[in-house]
């Protein structure tokens, strides 16, 4: 303990060499993050509780989920995503760019809880995977909510949502992006006993993190001080020219959501009717148990080609937009509507990898308490979105590299391995990908459109 409480005070006295004014703004981060943690927390706690005497069980299922820590952590990072680019002008910043905030406390957050996909870049807030749009995030934040508590009826998430989540929702906005700097703003100045104490409950990473945001605007200030006075400023930002840039991003999304499905549909043809794989070697290799039904396993592979022609898709256009993610519309659309499709399938499928059973609380229609495997579908979810990253990143042969776009699969992972089918599967899906990979560049070259328009595509 004592070695670890070294290492903390270490990364507290770098904090401690930097200039009064970075200081300060490091000072004001930490109270930020602490503050809005804290407020997230306590209202939560207060919401949830108004419902432990109500009759009505679906209400009862989404607070029993709501009040656990990593949908606090859910909730905070879907409203921080709704307030990109806002400032806190009650706040006094110095170096820290107010626009920026945001961005650096979902860092932070990010950080703590993501499964992350490795670089600094990709803990920025924008990846978080909820849209810019508070509605939206709203409802994406009801999706998780809802498949998490186990509740399929639409209706009563909908009623949910207008009678008691939709005003809380707001009031919490309100609370982190008006109320809460006046707090911060109020507190005592500099890298006081306060903020240090705040500062040493952060998680290692989260001390670094905060060095380095430091170390950063030191140098950025060093770097102003020795701008020459002759240096023109920067051009206007050129829409038109950035798109043509980045034509990736402005792809209309309906088009890839096409292609997904298309090459899904595809695939699922040739599994069965080129390779003929029966239904005992899709049980063998997806270790299936003899109650899963039969009739389940053309849904089994329609879900496993989804994951391999979402994954696929999202990697081969991050291997040529690198800003493919969460910042982009398009692949915000992509990507909701691949999880809207699919959150029914996300627990059932979660389970027969876990164990090779439908889970029968969830089938049943019971509560969280009542799954089997309760947290299934979260897992399962968070593993593929951390898939195509992971599939740029990893080296190796073919084969190998697949296993990775497919681990949130249940029986195509272990079909690629098929003394049998492997060859075949191998070379189906590396043409199919090379089709992505072709159809994308010509969807580049054709209609690019706005973030505005993409809105309004169905």
């Amino acid at each position: 303990m004592n070695l670890f409480n070294l290492f903390k005070k270490s990364e507290w006295s770098k904090l401690k060499k930097s200039d009064p004014s970075v200081q300060q703004d490091i000072a004001y981060l930490i109270a930020l993050d602490a503050l809005i943690k804290y407020g997230i927390r306590n209202a939560v706690d207060k919401f949830t509780e108004s419902f432990n005497t109500t009759s009505d069980e679906t209400n009862k299922a989404l607070c029993s989920q709501l009040a656990k820590q990593e949908f606090v952590n859910e909730l905070e990072l879907a409203l921080l995503s709704t307030g990109v680019g806002k400032v806190f002008p009650e706040i006094s910043w110095n170096k820290v760019q107010p626009d920026t905030v945001i961005q650096r406390l979902g860092c932070l957050v990010m950080d703590e809880f993501r499964c992350g996909e490795g670089t600094v870049d990709d803990l920025d807030i924008t990846k978080s995977g909820f849209s810019y749009s508070s509605n939206e995030a709203r409802a994406q934040f009801l999706i998780l909510l809802s498949n998490a508590a186990g509740v399929k009826d639409t209706g009563a998430i909908k009623l949910f949502d207008i009678e008691h989540f939709n005003e809380f929702w707001f009031e919490l906005k309100n609370l982190v992006f008006v109320s809460l700097q006046k707090n911060v703003a109020a507190e005592g100045r500099g890298l006081t006993s306060v903020v240090r104490e705040r500062f040493e409950m952060l998680s290692k990473s989260n001390q670094e993190g905060l060095v380095v945001i430091s170390a950063a605007l030191d140098s950025a200030q060093d770097k102003k001080t020795n701008n020459s006075p002759t240096l023109r400023s920067e051009a206007p930002f050129d829409f038109e020219k950035y798109k043509q840039e980045h034509p990736y991003l402005f792809i209309p999304h309906t088009k890839i959501s096409k292609l997904i499905e298309d090459m899904s549909d595809l695939a699922f043809k040739f599994l069965f009717i080129e390779l003929e794989v029966d239904e005992y070697e899709i049980r063998r290799v997806a270790g299936l148990k003899n109650e899963v039904p039969s009739d389940w396993l053309a849904t089994i592979i329609k879900f496993d080609f989804g994951v391999l022609f979402y994954c696929g898709t999202v990697a081969v256009i991050r291997s040529k937009e690198s800003d493919f993610g969460g910042a982009a519309v398009v692949w915000k659309a992509i990507t909701n509507k691949y999880q809207e499709e699919n959150r029914a399938l996300f627990q059932i499928m979660g389970g027969l990898k876990i164990n090779g059973t439908i889970d029968q609380g969830f089938w049943k229609g019971g509560t969280r308490k009542e799954y089997s495997y309760p947290g299934a579908d979260m897992d399962l979810l968070n593993s593929i979105r951390c898939t195509s990253a992971e599939f740029l990143k990893t080296p190796g042969d073919s084969l190998s590299r697949l296993k990775v776009l497919t681990r949130g699969t249940v029986a195509l992972c272990g079909l690629l391995s098929h003394p049998k089918y492997s060859d075949s599967l191998l070379e189906f899906i590396n043409l199919t990908l090379k089709k992505v990979d072709e159809e994308t560049t010509q969807f580049a070259k054709g209609e690019l459109i706005s973030y505005e328009e993409q809105k309004e595509l169905t």
